[in-house]
């Protein structure tokens, strides 16, 4: 082997494969494995010459990774020991089980990445004639196509060796040295193909989540894998649509997989990772090595233009082809241009993909040896999940490789399932719109329809007046309601509702009629209910502690015949409404009753007629009035006394008759025989201390305050809870509360007659408790888009029909034609409620609420639910209630906040409460947190969000450092930037911070703390509190890259400064706090001051590796140059070039840059050479750079190149900044040499500092805003 083919540059896909296995932390894990059964005499001298020629004939075999002058390098050595470990399994019964435990325990144990060779050989021992032998490979020098060269070739040569035949096998066309060469791209198609990335990329979604996945935090990525078939006839038909559309079997599978994460996951735009096979060079097919290459595959679908499956397809063949011509760099040189959100624990980018092999061929015996490859699943997890396509003749199937830390087998076994039906479909019809696809089986169709639906029961077609005279009939003496010390029994709140009914009916209240109900919360209250129905009306809730506004718009909008109330309410009706008043204490109204019969008394009222309408908060910031007839009422009432039997004994009456949980309180108890106590609301129970009987409802959030409060002892059968959604931690801790109790954690809104589903809580420690199954003659309807119904475990909008669907809302027909849409799966005319909330089914039959359709956000290009993140704020001990929304900042940014209350009263700790989210939640789902004494509730106890205070974000950025780690940071930053002190929220540059100050600091704080920052750790988080979080990461190696992101992110033309003579362009950091947040800043680097690596010979040789670097980001003006020292220079050169190009220039900015040519090698004055010069200039970079020799001879290259500049003619205006105050020179004269070589204007600014200060505080932000001013005429002048 020739020398310079024993040490190789890596491979573009070795580069990523060692990048995710660092990124994980398991070097050497990412290993891979071929099972060759072998049944027949086993030659063992043969086996031995077999694996000899294996590695003698291919170098990925015999190669290491070694560090050579701080880059990572492929060496192949001449030869390497194989030495073939053996196990004896044929004594043993269980050898199947025995087979995979070994297989799994060889492939999870690691390589030393340094020692040839990366090849681990184990011939297991069956029986005398049955062997299997085990190849277990690190990625990095294999792949599965690999595998098959592998398999192919150890058949032939097994066969050779056990006849004394020679080498069967022709000579390698290609050698792997020549490979690897082969795809060390240019410069130029690099800098295309991260072009392409950038734009293909850009604002693409950060992580594809699957439903019931678990997202958090990092995993051991141990895998398991599961086989799904896909019947041989629709392996047929999908073989003709890929003819038929000129591609790949694998490309039409592909689109399946596509389409079926769309309809799982709700998303339209979708990232995942698709291994690209790098064998296009001819002779490549036999190589053995890592010759694929994963890189993203971004397929959209526009919400409003629903794609076919044919389309789709033709969007991945584009996409995928693309890819191919734009594979020619490494994921981590994709992550680092594109530089995506990351999310903690998981790879940027793409967490899922896709791959496709193709089945083994029979296996044919050969010298005695049958020889038949074994399917073998990974040990380690290269995805979340990968779904592997595979083919042969006939047949195609899929292996789905998923990590079990993240996913359950029953999510991906439905996933896979999924996958086969759609495709299908597909087959079946390729022009159908994706979400026309039928994902279910009859079966489980049947089951989220029907059977998890059956709850019919016996209609019951009596109204409430007749339902409550049958409790009368049964029960006369027992007692109906409780108010303070008056009790009622239920012959004289008959008596009392029966009088009332008669004086209405007098006083020209008809059927069909609505009455006004305003009175304050007493025994009065079901009277008057009750009489309302009986008189053959219905009640409008009128609360009197209600806004005088909203209760006249309930008035105008219900016109009731009148209102029923009292002297004591504060009750106005407004004058233009006419509307008569009955105040039941009125001395004539009280003589009107009395003179009336006692006796029972009802007019006929039919079921279908209404029997309440209860106003609900509307969209447009008016309420709406929900109809409910005496038939919902009733339904709601029998499944009340068939749940709770005794439990409605002795209920609490605590809901405001404006909201219908009083219905159920109500309405449940009186008519079935129990007994209500009514009181003011939940929380005079707080201030009673305690309350016995057998059912308690209300909303958790209330509940949980008054627990919070304490003191509060209730005895009860029931706690049912309802109105938000209850999270695990308040059902914990009511369980702890009230011992023994039952929770039910009920669901519906008011259009469905106030209960649609219950559930009993399971163990709360497992998660948020389900909403449950549907109530009696009720359906629950978990829909898509385009209203079919979604398989369990996939999210989907909650429809409601049945028994309980109100009437719709009062005087708005098209909003109830919105709201109350036609019912597909019921009988004819039927209609289903649209509720806007999010659910999906268990696997029981029970739905897991997952929140409103509105109350998901996407920031930064990451999923939020907000939910979530209340959940995990609420659950920790120092919070008692949590409250989650976005707001924007006073730049427009929108943010995360996160209201929070202290358990046990007080002031929250907010650094506590940080630092315990940050361990549940990744970075970008960390709320910026405003504490309150008590969240805002609505007058039904539910969370009022519109009264959360805008927060400060200016008060909340000065929040002193609380953790040890935080006040370290701090004082060092105060001592950096001579401060008595620094706020953890505080960000070093805007303290006045550049870039030589964050050399220094980072020594600093590497020397005082020992942690591995660099100093672009300090540009990605320049405040004390985020810096801290990066303590105990490892030390990242691109803060000596050629091309140095500042600020990517904007959306003017970026900014490249090129770096002045010390090489580095850290210190253009400091512009940044002035150049505002739109305009993205980049720095221009030397080579060679990360390590040692060929310096630039020539001025013309540096100038076009710059301009490689800035089209990459930018392949087209109008350019923005700008270079201090040196680096106006270089600026004056790229400018001039990109012009002759035909590129458009539209700033040029030279900081301090003395004009130097040949001529001028010889002035002293200008040109200052010495060493304690040399030294002075670079003393601050010494003391952060790798090899301080390195970083000299790098400085002492660029002095030599500027001497070599010969100055072109700068079509434009040019901007200079003169350092006024540097010593022992003429300053008056610098800006000027430049003056003959610029076309347009030279404007001179002039900066009272010395050369080296231009980047100190305050002469950086002088030159900033100069800068920003000139970038914003520049503009507007184009």
């Amino acid at each position: 082997m020739r020398n310079e083919d024993r040490q190789l540059p890596l491979l573009p896909a070795q580069e990523g494969v060692l990048f995710v296995e660092r990124m994980h932390g398991g070097p050497g894990t990412h290993n891979l494995a071929l099972a060759l059964g072998l049944d027949g005499p086993l030659d063992r001298a043969a086996l031995d010459a077999t694996l000899r020629a294996l590695t003698d004939r291919h170098p990925a075999l015999r190669t290491a990774f070694v560090e050579q002058d701080g880059a990572l390098r492929q060496q192949i050595a001449d030869q390497v020991e194989l030495t073939l470990r053996t196990a004896d399994f044929s004594q043993e019964s269980e050898t199947d089980q025995l087979l995979a435990e070994h297989f799994t325990a060889a492939q999870q144990e690691p390589f030393p990445l340094d020692q040839a060779p990366l090849l681990r050989p184990t011939l297991l021992r069956l029986a005398e004639q049955r062997h299997v032998l085990l190849l277990v490979m690190h990625h990095s020098v294999s792949d599965g196509v690999s595998a098959d060269v592998l398999a192919g070739e150890f058949e032939l040569l097994y066969a050779a060796c056990a006849t004394g035949q020679p080498d069967p096998l022709p000579q390698l066309s290609l050698a792997y040295p020549d490979f690897v060469r082969g795809h060390a791209g240019s410069p130029n198609r690099l800098a295309r193909s991260l072009d392409y990335w950038r734009s293909e990329l850009a604002g693409a979604p950060a992580t594809l989540d699957l439903p019931r996945a678990r997202t958090a935090g990092p995993t051991e990525r141990r895998a398991a894998t599961l086989r799904q078939d896909i019947p041989r006839p629709v392996a047929a038909r999908l073989r003709e649509l890929a003819r038929q559309n000129r591609c790949s079997l694998f490309s039409v599978l592909a689109t399946g997989a596509f389409a079926v994460l769309m309809r799982h996951t709700g998303e339209r735009d979708l990232v995942l990772g698709v291994p690209m096979s790098s064998r296009l060079q001819p002779g490549s097919e036999g190589l053995v090595g890592l010759t694929v290459n994963t890189m993203p595959l971004r397929v959209r679908a526009d919400a409003d233009q629903e794609p076919t499956f044919t389309q789709l397809l033709h969007q991945v063949q584009a996409k995928t082809l693309q890819g191919l011509r734009h594979q020619h760099l490494s994921f981590s040189q994709l992550v680092h241009a594109v530089n995506p959100p990351r999310s903690s624990g998981r790879q940027p980018v793409f967490q899922l993909g896709l791959n496709h092999a193709v089945g083994p061929a029979a296996p044919v015996r050969r010298a005695g040896l049958l020889v038949e490859r074994l399917p073998i699943p990974n040990a380690t997890a290269a995805f979340e999940l990968m779904l592997t396509f595979m083919e042969d003749d006939q047949d195609a199937w899929v292996y789905c490789e998923y990590d079990v830390d993240r996913l359950d087998q029953d999510t991906v076994t439905e996933l896979a399932r999924h996958l086969v039906r759609l495709l299908e479909g597909a087959a079946a019809d390729p022009e159908s719109p994706l979400s026309a696809l039928e994902l279910m089986g009859e079966t489980e169709r049947e089951r989220v329809l029907r059977s998890w639906n059956d709850t019919a029961a016996p209609r019951i077609t009596a109204a409430v007046s007749e339902l409550f005279a049958e409790q009368v009939r049964r029960h006369p003496d027992r007692i109906a309601t409780v108010w303070r010390e008056e009790e009622l029994s239920y012959r004289e709140l008959d008596e009392r509702a029966s009088r009332l009914a008669r004086v209405l009916r007098q006083h020209g209240v008809g059927d069909g009629d609505f009455v006004g109900i305003a009175l304050p919360r007493s025994n009065a209250i079901p009277v008057a209910l009750l009489a309302v129905h009986k008189a053959g009306a219905a009640y409008v809730s009128l609360d009197p502690s209600y806004p005088r506004d909203r209760l006249a718009y309930m008035m105008a909008d219900a016109e009731p015949t009148l209102v029923i109330t009292d002297s004591a309410t504060d009750f106005e009706v407004p004058a233009e409404l006419d509307l008569p008043l009955l105040r039941l204490d009125d001395p004539a109204v009280i003589a009107e009753s009395a003179e009336l019969p006692a006796a029972s008394y009802a007019v006929p009222v039919d079921a279908e007629q209404l029997a309440y309408i209860i106003y609900t908060s509307g969209s447009t910031g008016r309420p709406k009035g929900v109809m409910v007839s005496h038939a919902n009422l009733a339904n709601l009432a029998a499944w009340a006394a068939e749940t709770f039997g005794d439990g409605l004994r002795r209920v609490l009456a605590a809901t405001s008759i404006n909201f219908d949980v009083s219905v159920f309180e109500i309405f449940g108890p009186l008519l079935s025989g129990g007994s209500i106590e009514i009181v003011r609301d939940l929380l005079e129970l707080g201030e009673r201390g305690s309350w016995d009987g057998t059912l308690v409802s209300g909303v958790p959030s209330v509940l949980a305050r008054l627990i919070e409060d304490g003191g509060l002892r209730v005895r009860a059968d029931y706690l049912v809870l309802a109105g938000e959604a209850l999270s695990p931690h308040v059902a914990r801790r009511l369980r702890a509360a009230l011992p023994g109790i039952r929770l039910v954690n009920a669901y519906g809104p008011t259009e469905t007659t106030v209960y649609a589903s219950a559930s009993a809580t399971a163990d709360p420690d497992e998660g948020a408790p389900p909403i449950g199954r549907p109530l009696r003659n009720t359906q629950l309807y978990v829909l898509d888009e385009r209203k079919r119904p979604v398989p369990a475990g996939v999210a989907g909008e909650l429809f409601i029909a049945g028994d309980g669907l109100a009437r719709g809302y009062l005087n708005q027909p098209e909003l109830t034609a919105a709201r109350f849409v036609p019912n597909p799966f019921g009988p004819a005319d039927a209609l289903m409620y649209r509720t806007g909330d999010l659910v999906r089914w268990r696997p029981d039959g029970q739905l897991d609420f997952l929140g409103r359709s509105d109350d998901q956000v996407k920031l930064r290009g990451f999923r939020i639910e907000l939910g979530e993140v209340e959940s995990v704020l609420a659950g920790l001990p120092d919070v008692a209630q949590a409250a989650v929304l976005v707001h924007e900042d006073e730049r427009g940014e929108r943010r995360l906040v996160g209201y929070v209350t202290a358990a046990g009263g007080g002031e929250p700790d907010l650094a506590r409460i940080t630092t315990a989210a940050s361990r549940l939640l990744p970075g970008y789902m960390m709320p910026t947190l405003v504490p309150l004494p008590e969240l805002p509730l609505t007058p039904s106890g539910k969370l009022d969000r519109s009264r959360l205070p805008q927060p400060d974000f200016a008060a909340t950025e000065g929040r002193a450092p609380q953790t040890p780690e935080e006040q370290a940071l701090a004082e060092l930053f105060g001592q950096a930037l001579g401060l008595p002190q620094v706020a953890a929220t505080d960000s070093f540059f805007d303290l006045g911070g550049h870039s030589l100050m964050a050399i220094r600091l980072v020594s600093r704080i590497r020397e005082e703390l020992g942690a591995a920052l660099t100093v672009r750790d300090l540009f990605e988080a320049p405040t004390v509190e985020h810096l801290a979080g990066r303590l105990t990461k490892s030390a990242a190696g691109d803060d000596f890259s050629v091309l140095l992101s500042l600020r990517p992110g904007g959306d003017q033309a970026p900014l490249f400064c090129v770096h002045p003579g010390f090489g580095l362009s850290w210190a253009y950091a400091a512009l940044l706090r002035r150049l505002g947040p739109d305009q993205p800043v980049y720095g221009l680097q030397a080579r060679g001051v990360g390590g040692a690596e060929q310096l630039p010979a020539s001025l013309d040789e540096l100038v076009t590796d710059y301009l490689a670097q800035i089209r990459a980001v930018r392949p087209h003006g109008p350019y923005r140059l700008l270079g201090w020292s040196f680096g106006g220079v270089v600026a004056h050169a790229l400018a001039t070039r990109l012009q002759d190009a035909g590129e458009q220039v539209d700033l040029v900015a030279l900081l301090d840059t003395v004009m130097v040519t040949a001529e001028d090698q010889d002035d002293d004055e200008l040109v200052p050479e010495d060493d304690e010069q040399l030294q002075r200039e670079i003393a601050s970079v010494l003391a952060v750079v790798p090899d301080g020799d390195q970083l000299i001879a790098v400085v002492q290259n660029l002095i030599r190149l500027r001497y070599q500049f010969e100055p072109g003619h700068c079509r434009g205006d040019l901007v200079f900044f003169t350092a006024a105050e540097e010593p022992d020179r003429d300053s008056s004269v610098i800006a000027d040499r430049w003056r003959p070589h610029v076309s347009g204007r030279l404007t001179e600014h002039i900066v009272s500092c010395a050369h080296l200060d231009m980047m100190s505080a305050p002469y950086a932000d002088q030159i900033g805003d100069l800068l920003a001013k000139t970038l914003r005429e520049n503009a507007q002048a184009r």
